[in-house]
C-alpha cells in the first residue's frame, strides 16, 4: 500500500512538471505568435500609410490641384490684407482666386487631367477662400453678420456630411481620404456653381466699396437700395438652395479609375 502511495505522487509529480512545461511552452508560443502578428500588422499598416501618402502625392501633382492647393494656401493672406485694410490688394487676390477657381477647372477637362482628389479639393478650396474673406469683411464691418455665419454653417456642414457619406460607401479596411479607394467622386449641382460664383461677385463688391470710398447704391422706385446688401442676402438664398440641392448626395458620382 505504502509502494501504491508512492508510485501515485510521483505520478502526480511527474505530470504535474509536464503540466507546467507545457503550460511555458504554450504561452511561448502565444507570445511569440503575438508579437509575429504585431509586427506583421505593423508593416501592413506602415505600407497603408506609405501607399496613402503616394496616392496624395501622385493627385496632388496635377497641375489644376497644384493650383487649387495655392488657392487655399493663399488664403490667410488674403485674411491679413482685409485686416490690415489693404483693400486693393486684397481685391487683386480674391479676382485671382476666382480666376485660378475658373483655370483650374478648365485645364483639367482641357487636358485631360481630372483626377478624383481635385473633384473634391476644388470644392473645397472655394469654401476656404469664401470663409476666410466672408469673415475678415464681417470683421472690419463690411459684411453682415448673418451672411458670414449663413455662409459657415452651410460649408461646415456640407464637409461634415460629406465625408460621413463617403465613409458609409467605402469598403472597411480603406481610408476615407483615400483618392485610389474612395468609391465617389464629387460633381458640383448647378445651383452651387452658381452660388459659388455669388459668393465670389459679393466679396468682391464688398471689397471694392472701400476701394471706391463710398457705398455702391442703386436707385430705384422712389428709394434707394444697397446693392451690395441685397447682393448679400440674393447669395444668402441661394446658399440655402445649393445646401438643399445636396440632401440627396445628388452631387456624388461613382468614381472613375
Amino acid at each position: 500500500e505504502a509502494s501504491e502511495m508512492h508510485h501515485a505522487k510521483r505520478h502526480i509529480v511527474f505530470h504535474g512538471k509536464a503540466a507546467k512545461r507545457w503550460k511555458s511552452l504554450n504561452d511561448h508560443i502565444i507570445r511569440r505568435s503575438k508579437t509575429a502578428n504585431g509586427t506583421e500588422r505593423a508593416k501592413t499598416e506602415n505600407r497603408s500609410w506609405r501607399d496613402f501618402l503616394g496616392h496624395w502625392g501622385k493627385e496632388l501633382r496635377a497641375p489644376p490641384n497644384i493650383i487649387t492647393s495655392a488657392r487655399i494656401l493663399c488664403s490667410p493672406y488674403l485674411s491679413y490684407l482685409v485686416l490690415g485694410e489693404q483693400f486693393e490688394l486684397a481685391l487683386v487676390g480674391c479676382f485671382l482666386a476666382g480666376l485660378s477657381d475658373v483655370a483650374d477647372g478648365h485645364i483639367a477637362r482641357r487636358y485631360n487631367m481630372k483626377t478624383v482628389l481635385g473633384t473634391y479639393l476644388d470644392p473645397l478650396a472655394d469654401k476656404i477662400v469664401v470663409n476666410t474673406l466672408s469673415i475678415s469683411l464681417w470683421k472690419v464691418g463690411i459684411l453682415p453678420a448673418p451672411i458670414a455665419g449663413l455662409w459657415l454653417v452651410k460649408d461646415l456642414s456640407l464637409i461634415g456630411a460629406t465625408y460621413f457619406h463617403v465613409r458609409s460607401k467605402t469598403e472597411r479596411g480603406n481610408w476615407v481620404v483615400d483618392p485610389a479607394t474612395t468609391p465617389l467622386e464629387v460633381q458640383p449641382t448647378n445651383i452651387s456653381r452658381l452660388n459659388t460664383g455669388l459668393q465670389f461677385g459679393t466679396l468682391s463688391l464688398g471689397l471694392l466699396q472701400p476701394v471706391l470710398g463710398f457705398g455702391l447704391l442703386q436707385p430705384g422706385l422712389g428709394f434707394e437700395t444697397d446693392t451690395f446688401e441685397l447682393l448679400s442676402y440674393l447669395t444668402g438664398v441661394t446658399t440655402l438652395a445649393s445646401a438643399l440641392s445636396y440632401l440627396r448626395y445628388g452631387a456624388f458620382l461613382k468614381a472613375k479609375r
